[in-house]
């Protein structure tokens, strides 16, 4: 599968940060990490710092895959509203999947700085508009939702948001607890320090056959080495694999563009995450070079080429958006890419066992939260593994639909 287009900014702003050995000899050990993303460097740095043998494998260089296409806005929210979700699932599951975003965030920031990870992490407040009239209604319900299993969030009307920000919308949701950050460098650096804790990170190597027992997993890729492990993880994320159990999900083709340099943005000072009710929505946020970093555009499953066809007129209609919301700026476009997510049908990731064999693991965050669901799919994965359990498991595993529809 083409995850994205060749010119993703990370990546282009970045270059090449390390370079990692691929596979030349067959190699054992406890736990084999397929997909070197945000996703795979949060489990093995996890993994690596309880004291498990671990080697990452990915067949792209490292980071490039996902990762490099994200626009990496940190939010606790699922892109099912929490009044919304509490009737899909449950009000129980629905609370403590919010919460467990918020924890993610705060994780991510602690981890980052713990490890001295130069990844250019900041705090936020998140800003969600009503596209259209109607939605004031569905913010009104969503904050009162959230206030309900005691979030801080507030509601902005039109007089504050015309006063402060110039903008017309009837009101916006405003929560404290967001975040941003350079998944790029995030995802080296928690590799780097996965690889000083033991850890081997293999690149341009593909897994060709995966062959579970009841005692290991052998794994035979195409540089003919193989490797064997106790537990195999995938942390393939958009790409979808043979061996991923069957979900029910949909593919979406997104677009993102970077402006260049700007100065001061008027009614944007608090360099806020700002996105919409509407759907498909954009999404934007500042980078700590003073660039604008904006996404959204969504469409429905295409190829590479038809996707990557429609990059300079999605491009377009985003820097129309971005004009609508600050008509003052003055700016020029950098760059702009495509790439490809999943959506699940409840919103949530599918994070646990496969259901065929124990031995097989998933870290797969669908949606537009991958990154905090890669930092659950690591705790989640984590106790699975070390512990055995994990109190989360049964909430993101393979058969929860299943189980609530019993």
């Amino acid at each position: 599968m083409d995850l994205r287009s060749c010119e993703p900014w990370w990546l282009l702003r970045n270059g090449i940060m390390w370079n990692y050995p691929s596979l030349v000899r067959s190699l054992t050990c406890d736990v084999a990490i397929i997909g070197g993303g945000i996703t795979g460097a949060f489990i093995s740095q996890r993994l690596a710092a309880a004291g498990l043998a671990v080697v990452v494998l990915d067949k792209r260089s490292i980071g490039e895959g996902s990762t490099t296409a994200s626009t990496a806005l940190l939010q606790y929210e699922v892109d099912t509203p929490l009044h919304i979700l509490e009737k899909r699932v449950d009000a129980e599951t629905a609370e403590r999947v919010y919460r467990l975003g918020i924890d993610a965030i705060s994780s991510i920031e602690t981890l980052s700085r713990r490890l001295r990870v130069d990844c250019g992490f900041a705090r936020r407040k998140s800003l969600q508009l009503a596209s259209r009239e109607r939605d004031a209604l569905r913010l009104e319900r969503e904050v009162a939702a959230r206030r309900r299993i005691g979030l801080s969030v507030r509601l902005l009307d039109r007089e504050r948001l015309a006063r402060e920000r110039g903008w017309g919308h009837a009101c916006a949701l405003e929560t404290p607890e967001a975040a941003e950050v350079d998944p790029f460098r995030l995802t080296h650096g928690l590799l780097q320090r996965a690889r000083r804790d033991g850890a081997r990170v293999l690149d341009r190597v593909e897994v060709t056959r995966v062959r579970p027992t009841a005692r290991s997993v052998l794994l035979e890729t195409d540089r003919g080495a193989t490797v064997r492990a106790s537990h195999v993880v995938f942390a393939t994320g958009y790409e979808t694999a043979a061996w991923t159990p069957k979900t029910r999900t949909r593919v979406v083709s997104t677009f993102a563009m970077v402006t260049d340099c700007v100065d001061r943005i008027e009614g944007w000072d608090d360099r806020s995450l700002i996105w919409e009710t509407a759907r498909p929505y954009i999404y934007l946020r500042r980078t700590d070079d003073d660039r604008v970093l904006i996404g959204g555009g969504d469409i429905d499953s295409a190829t590479a080429s038809t996707r990557d066809r429609l990059i300079p007129a999605k491009s377009a209609y985003l820097a129309r958006r971005l004009r609508a919301l600050f008509p003052t700026l003055h700016f020029d476009v950098d760059r702009a890419w495509a790439g490809a997510f999943v959506e699940s049908e409840d919103s949530l990731p599918y994070i646990g066992r496969s259901p065929k064999h124990r031995r097989l693991l998933f870290a797969l965050g669908y949606g537009g939260n991958g990154m905090t669901f890669a930092w659950i799919g690591a705790e989640v994965l984590a106790g699975l593994i070390v512990d055995g359990d994990h109190p989360d498991a049964t909430r993101f595993s393979f058969d929860r639909a299943r189980r609530t529809a019993s």
